[in-house]
């Protein structure tokens, strides 16, 4: 196989620039193709970031469905003097009527206490409180009613 090379000046100039072109377009041709290993990269590396993220999400989602499932919360309502009264008390919190709340201070101050007989096991003291279990709340404030309408507890 022989080459022809061109004796003509133009075809020598058209030659040179079409080598030139190439190289050119080889050139922009290597440079997109590391362009696009580049932004794969970066794409997987955006994509892993946000699936950690909706792991770290999804995560703080359960985790506060399960602090709000073990959320206490009492309510209270009943008459005081002629009048419909009412308590919320969540995690140790209370609100509502403060008569309702004034009384059971009361009692937590005076140290009132119930005895609880047991089926099982022998009789145990119960003290008023608003800070303890929600068993024991919901006792304190049906006791600072004059006559309970509703209770609410969680079981």
């Amino acid at each position: 196989m022989s080459v022809a090379f061109p004796s003509d000046p133009t075809d020598v100039v058209r030659r040179d620039e079409a080598f030139a072109r190439s190289g050119d377009l080889i050139r922009r041709s290597t440079e997109s193709i590391a362009r696009a290993g580049e932004l794969q990269t970066e794409t997987r590396a955006r994509l892993l970031a946000l699936a950690r993220l909706r792991i770290e999400s999804d995560q703080h989602r359960r985790e506060l469905r399960r602090l709000e499932a073990r959320r206490l919360q009492v309510d209270v309502e009943g008459i005081i003097d002629g009048r419909q009264v009412g308590v919320t008390w969540i995690d140790g919190d209370l609100a509502g009527d403060v008569d309702l709340i004034a009384r059971a201070e009361l009692l937590v101050a005076l140290g009132e206490r119930w005895e609880r007989e047991g089926l099982d096991s022998e009789p145990q003291t119960i003290h008023a409180t608003l800070g303890g279990p929600p068993h024991r709340v919901a006792l304190t404030l049906a006791r600072a009613c004059t006559r309970v309408t509703s209770i609410a507890i969680p079981l």
